[in-house]
């Protein structure tokens, strides 16, 4: 007779998951690829897998109209990549990783890597002690602003902390703290509306009824006006600025790009005064 711990599982097996990406100007979209083990439980009424050995592969595919027309791995490192958190800052990619068996749980860092050369690895750039909520590059990829929380969903503290650091690259990426501020929001471990100022001067943050613009020095005012579509910035999207989509309608699909009616550039989104225009329009 077998035993009931031995019934309980299947075994492990090989699989794989896609979870969006970011365009690289008009041609190039890369995208983030999820390879793990994976086993399911025997028991009929547990759905749960059990997944283990995470690893990330970033996809470089060259796009001609509505096509694919190549495909190569930018970089392979060990870890999960935290669904749309892939953005550009410069000459790097950066995202939110985390190396648990757990996908998505609250253990995270900050890595980036480069868009090319022969330095292929993700670079470890940040590793906070709470829970990392994003970290969203300017739009001229010289600024990194964070957002972290102590707070869970049992122990809603609502402490939201907002920190900038100036992102250098060379020799080796790495940050350097700039400016700091801690904001109260009910929340929180949410993720708020954000979005960067299209000079980069600042981050927009809707939060409750209003919204705040936070300079690099951490400080912050009033926003009279703010952008009327919250994207956190000008990367980090699966619609191009021409209007391109990129999509898998499953993991074993094939890609798909399809031209969208409706088109804005972040560098056009209009700005309003009312709050309650927020999203209207936007794709």
């Amino acid at each position: 007779m077998f035993s009931l711990q031995s019934c309980n599982v299947l075994f492990w097996k090989s699989a794989n998951a896609y979870g969006g990406g970011t365009w690289l100007g008009p041609e190039t979209f890369i995208e983030i690829r999820s390879e793990f083990q994976k086993k399911s439980s025997w028991y009929p009424l547990n759905q749960n897998a059990l997944t283990k050995d995470y690893k990330t592969t970033l996809l470089l595919h060259k796009v001609a109209v509505d096509r694919v027309t190549d495909t190569t791995e930018l970089s392979h490192y060990e870890g999960w990549t935290l669904n749309d958190t892939l953005f550009v800052a410069g000459k790097h990619l950066v995202a939110l990783r985390g190396k648990s068996d757990s996908f998505g749980d609250a253990s995270r860092d900050l890595v980036a890597v480069a868009l090319s050369g022969t330095d292929a690895q993700a670079h470890t750039l940040l590793t906070p002690t709470l829970l990392l909520l994003a970290a969203v590059p300017s739009p001229d990829g010289k600024v990194i602003a964070t957002f972290s929380t102590d707070a869970t969903t049992d122990n809603r503290t609502g402490r939201l902390l907002v920190d900038f650091y100036d992102f250098i690259s060379s020799p080796r990426p790495e940050l350097a703290k700039k400016g700091a501020l801690e904001l109260q929001w009910s929340g929180v471990p949410g993720n708020p509306e954000l979005s960067w100022a299209k000079d980069s001067s600042g981050v927009y943050l809707h939060i409750e009824s209003s919204v705040i613009l936070i300079s690099p020095d951490g400080k912050k005012k009033a926003a009279q006006s703010f952008p009327s579509c919250f994207w956190p910035t000008s990367s980090g999207r699966s619609i191009s600025d021409s209007g391109m989509f990129f999509y898998r309608t499953n993991p074993d699909a094939q890609i798909e790009i399809k031209k969208m009616e409706e088109q804005v550039k972040f560098a056009s989104i209009p700005m309003t005064a009312n709050v309650s225009s927020i999203g209207s329009g936007c794709p």
